[in-house]
Protein backbone atom coordinates (compact mmCIF):
# COMPACT_ATOMS: atom_id res chain seq x y z
CA UNK A 1 0.00 0.00 0.00
CA UNK A 2 2.76 2.48 0.95
CA UNK A 3 4.65 1.61 -2.22
CA UNK A 4 1.57 2.33 -4.37
CA UNK A 5 1.07 5.71 -2.67
CA UNK A 6 4.72 6.66 -3.18
CA UNK A 7 4.50 5.69 -6.85
CA UNK A 8 1.25 7.62 -7.24
CA UNK A 9 2.66 10.79 -5.65
CA UNK A 10 5.89 10.58 -7.63
CA UNK A 11 3.95 10.22 -10.89
CA UNK A 12 1.59 13.06 -9.94
CA UNK A 13 4.52 15.35 -9.14
CA UNK A 14 6.19 14.46 -12.45
CA UNK A 15 3.06 15.21 -14.49
CA UNK A 16 2.44 18.46 -12.61
CA UNK A 17 6.00 19.57 -13.39
CA UNK A 18 5.54 18.69 -17.06
CA UNK A 19 2.29 20.64 -17.25
CA UNK A 20 3.73 23.73 -15.60
CA UNK A 21 6.77 23.64 -17.91
CA UNK A 22 4.70 23.25 -21.05
CA UNK A 23 2.29 26.01 -20.05
CA UNK A 24 5.23 28.35 -19.35
CA UNK A 25 6.65 27.55 -22.79
CA UNK A 26 3.28 28.20 -24.43
CA UNK A 27 3.12 31.65 -22.83
CA UNK A 28 4.41 33.81 -25.69
CA UNK A 29 4.89 37.54 -25.87
CA UNK A 30 4.39 39.21 -29.22
CA UNK A 31 5.29 42.73 -28.20
CA UNK A 32 8.37 44.91 -28.39
CA UNK A 33 10.05 46.85 -25.63
CA UNK A 34 8.45 50.33 -25.64
CA UNK A 35 11.78 52.14 -25.14
CA UNK A 36 14.02 49.76 -27.11
CA UNK A 37 15.48 48.07 -24.02
CA UNK A 38 15.93 44.47 -22.88
CA UNK A 39 12.70 42.55 -22.23
CA UNK A 40 12.53 40.40 -19.11
CA UNK A 41 9.53 38.08 -19.45
CA UNK A 42 10.42 35.66 -16.64
CA UNK A 43 9.30 38.14 -13.99
CA UNK A 44 5.70 39.16 -13.30
CA UNK A 45 4.79 41.74 -14.29
CA UNK A 46 7.23 41.65 -17.18
CA UNK A 47 9.91 44.34 -17.32
CA UNK A 48 11.93 46.34 -19.79
CA UNK A 49 15.46 47.35 -18.82
CA UNK A 50 16.51 50.38 -20.86
CA UNK A 51 19.98 51.94 -20.63
CA UNK A 52 20.24 55.48 -22.00
CA UNK A 53 23.37 56.69 -23.78
CA UNK A 54 24.35 58.67 -20.64
CA UNK A 55 24.22 55.52 -18.44
CA UNK A 56 20.88 56.12 -16.76
CA UNK A 57 18.92 52.88 -16.33
CA UNK A 58 15.13 52.85 -16.57
CA UNK A 59 12.94 49.85 -15.67
CA UNK A 60 9.35 49.83 -16.90
CA UNK A 61 6.88 47.08 -16.01
CA UNK A 62 4.66 45.65 -18.74
CA UNK A 63 1.53 43.52 -19.02
CA UNK A 64 1.39 40.31 -21.07
CA UNK A 65 0.35 42.52 -24.01
CA UNK A 66 3.18 45.03 -23.65
CA UNK A 67 1.14 47.78 -22.00
CA UNK A 68 2.94 49.88 -19.38
CA UNK A 69 1.92 49.07 -15.80
CA UNK A 70 2.49 51.75 -13.14
CA UNK A 71 5.07 50.73 -10.51
CA UNK A 72 3.78 49.20 -7.31
CA UNK A 73 5.83 47.97 -4.32
CA UNK A 74 8.59 46.40 -6.41
CA UNK A 75 12.21 46.72 -5.33
CA UNK A 76 14.95 46.85 -7.96
CA UNK A 77 18.71 46.84 -7.50
CA UNK A 78 21.57 46.65 -9.96
CA UNK A 79 25.11 45.35 -9.45
CA UNK A 80 27.71 45.17 -12.18
CA UNK A 81 31.20 45.74 -13.42
CA UNK A 82 34.35 44.51 -11.73
CA UNK A 83 33.83 42.18 -8.76
CA UNK A 84 36.62 43.92 -6.85
CA UNK A 85 35.01 47.35 -7.35
CA UNK A 86 31.35 46.74 -8.28
CA UNK A 87 28.87 49.32 -9.47
CA UNK A 88 25.75 49.34 -7.29
CA UNK A 89 22.60 51.36 -7.69
CA UNK A 90 19.08 51.40 -6.38
CA UNK A 91 16.06 52.70 -8.23
CA UNK A 92 13.42 55.28 -7.43
CA UNK A 93 9.90 55.58 -8.83
CA UNK A 94 9.63 58.38 -11.36
CA UNK A 95 6.42 58.55 -13.38
CA UNK A 96 5.54 55.13 -14.77
CA UNK A 97 9.04 53.67 -14.34
CA UNK A 98 11.89 53.10 -11.94
CA UNK A 99 15.03 55.14 -12.68
CA UNK A 100 18.53 54.39 -11.40
CA UNK A 101 19.90 56.67 -8.71
CA UNK A 102 23.40 56.37 -10.25
CA UNK A 103 24.49 56.29 -13.89
CA UNK A 104 26.50 53.42 -15.33
CA UNK A 105 29.93 54.09 -16.80
CA UNK A 106 29.74 54.04 -20.57
CA UNK A 107 32.40 53.09 -23.10
CA UNK A 108 33.01 49.41 -22.46
CA UNK A 109 30.92 46.26 -22.09
CA UNK A 110 30.25 45.31 -18.46
CA UNK A 111 28.39 42.43 -16.80
CA UNK A 112 25.19 43.42 -14.98
CA UNK A 113 22.80 41.72 -12.59
CA UNK A 114 19.41 43.37 -12.09
CA UNK A 115 17.41 42.03 -9.14
CA UNK A 116 13.63 42.30 -8.94
CA UNK A 117 11.40 41.76 -5.91
CA UNK A 118 7.62 42.03 -6.23
CA UNK A 119 7.51 43.49 -2.73
CA UNK A 120 9.90 43.87 0.22
CA UNK A 121 10.75 40.40 1.54
CA UNK A 122 9.28 38.70 -1.54
CA UNK A 123 10.89 36.27 -3.95
CA UNK A 124 13.92 37.67 -5.80
CA UNK A 125 14.40 37.23 -9.54
CA UNK A 126 17.75 38.02 -11.19
CA UNK A 127 18.40 39.01 -14.79
CA UNK A 128 22.06 38.64 -15.80
CA UNK A 129 23.44 40.07 -19.02
CA UNK A 130 26.38 41.81 -20.62
CA UNK A 131 25.79 45.54 -21.14
CA UNK A 132 27.06 46.13 -24.66
CA UNK A 133 25.88 49.47 -26.07
CA UNK A 134 27.01 48.69 -29.63
CA UNK A 135 24.26 48.68 -32.25
CA UNK A 136 23.29 45.25 -33.56
CA UNK A 137 23.91 45.17 -37.32
CA UNK A 138 20.80 43.04 -37.91
CA UNK A 139 18.07 44.39 -35.63
CA UNK A 140 17.23 47.91 -34.49
CA UNK A 141 18.35 47.40 -30.87
CA UNK A 142 21.59 47.78 -28.95
CA UNK A 143 23.43 44.48 -28.38
CA UNK A 144 22.30 44.21 -24.73
CA UNK A 145 18.67 44.36 -25.90
CA UNK A 146 19.15 42.47 -29.19
CA UNK A 147 16.11 40.45 -30.25
CA UNK A 148 17.97 38.33 -32.80
CA UNK A 149 18.37 35.57 -30.19
CA UNK A 150 14.63 34.88 -30.47
CA UNK A 151 15.14 33.91 -34.11
CA UNK A 152 18.26 31.93 -33.14
CA UNK A 153 16.28 29.62 -30.87
CA UNK A 154 13.72 28.90 -33.59
CA UNK A 155 15.92 28.99 -36.71
CA UNK A 156 19.32 27.94 -35.35
CA UNK A 157 21.07 31.14 -36.53
CA UNK A 158 20.14 34.73 -35.95
CA UNK A 159 21.22 36.29 -39.19
CA UNK A 160 24.55 37.88 -38.45
CA UNK A 161 28.13 36.78 -38.05
CA UNK A 162 29.57 36.63 -34.54
CA UNK A 163 33.08 37.23 -35.89
CA UNK A 164 32.24 40.83 -36.83
CA UNK A 165 31.35 42.06 -33.35
CA UNK A 166 31.13 41.17 -29.70
CA UNK A 167 27.80 39.43 -29.31
CA UNK A 168 26.95 37.49 -26.17
CA UNK A 169 23.60 35.78 -25.81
Amino acid sequence: MKRNLHTFFAAAAFYAACLSTSSAQDHEHDFEAPNGGRLVTNVEPHAEIYVADDGEVKVTFLSDHGEVIPPAKQLITLVGGDRMDPIRTNFEKIGESFVSEEKLPMGKAIPLVVQFQEEPGGKTYRERFQLNMSSCPTCKYKEYACTCHEEETSAGDHGHDHDDHSHSH
